[in-house]
């Protein structure tokens, strides 16, 4: 078997998970990812996507996640994705560099068809999918990053689009896994160069969409008969340094929810600012804390580039100047 191949073997014939750890970091995750996606429910930003999917139109199946109404699979997959990385609260993963929750819930919630009494969710099995969601995320993000990343690549639907096709494909036991994951990886894009408008918050919802409507071309029987981890024309070499550091040998054996897990954020900013400011109320709760005596601040990132997504790199604030470095 080719390393596509491989990797669709071992997501399809994994066994419903039921180990309690895995089942409660899973948990957490989407109440974290319901509770990010409800505070935003009333931004500026999510009723213009709204006023949007109202004048496009469509067969109503799917749900839009706090606003008591449906819309298409794809429409929700888009507007979910965008509305549960609006605020920018939604978790983050160190291997990923970026957001999975937003994406992988907000496609496979957008597959349920609630227009159709047949359809039934088995809720381990729908756990299971988003774990494996998350650990194809995280995959390819050990083997991309940080060079990825750094390189200008918005890692959330670089990287999302695929491991929310994989979890789909899962939850509905698709024969075309292997196919749905190259059609996903065709329609990876999206640059960091976006952070700081509403099209990051986009980056999300449309890596959920490209997952949904891969799964949908293919059920209407357009094929993508191709590994997407080819060697040389594959995903890995086009968007990171090749296959060799794609491994599958752990499969299953500790899942990536649970270790390194997911950071849930206290912050509705860029999690790379999180450890200034958790510094910053350190430093104000020190009792011999004196902010006339400060003169300027020097604050370090490790690893170097790990700042890369911070957009203001020399605040002001006052006469007092930060220094990144």
């Amino acid at each position: 078997m080719n390393l596509g191949q491989q990797l669709s073997f071992l997501i399809k014939n994994t066994s419903i998970i039921s180990d309690p750890q895995v089942i409660d970091c899973a948990i957490k995750g989407i109440i974290d990812y319901f509770a990010c996606s409800l505070q935003a429910c009333q931004e500026d930003d999510v009723h213009k996507l709204l006023a949007w999917i109202a004048d496009e139109g469509g067969n109503t199946r799917a749900l839009l996640i706090g606003q008591k109404k449906l819309a298409t699979a794809r429409q929700a997959a888009l507007f979910n994705g965008f509305q549960a990385h609006c605020l920018d609260y939604d978790d983050v993963h160190s291997d990923v560099r970026g957001h999975p929750s937003a994406v992988i819930l907000s496609a496979l919630i957008a597959s349920v068809r609630l227009d159709s009494i047949e359809q039934k969710i088995d809720s381990r099995r729908f756990l299971t999918a988003y774990v494996i969601g998350i650990e194809v995320m995280a995959l390819l993000g050990k083997s991309v990053n940080p060079q990825h990343y750094e390189k200008g690549w918005h890692a959330t639907i670089t990287l999302g689009g695929i491991a929310a096709t994989a979890a789909i494909c899962y939850l509905y036991d698709e024969p075309f896994l292997s196919q749905a994951l190259t059609l996903a990886a065709t329609q990876a894009s999206g640059m960091r160069l976006l952070m700081g408008t509403p099209i990051k918050f986009l980056h999300a919802g449309l890596a959920a969409q490209h997952a949904v409507q891969s799964v949908e071309w293919l059920r209407a029987g357009i094929h993508a008969d191709q590994d997407f981890l080819d060697d040389k024309l594959g995903f890995l070499a086009i968007y990171g340094q090749g296959n060799t550091h794609f491994d599958l040998s752990h499969w299953g054996k500790t899942w990536k929810i649970v270790d390194p897990g997911l950071w849930f954020k206290n912050y509705s900013y860029c999690s790379a600012a999180a450890y200034i400011a958790d510094a910053g109320q350190l430093l104000y709760q020190n009792l011999s804390f004196e902010f006339d005596n400060i003169n300027n601040i020097v604050i370090y990132f490790a690893p170097p580039n790990s700042d890369a997504a911070l957009i203001y790199k020399t605040p002001f604030i006052g006469a007092a100047r930060t220094f990144f470095g």
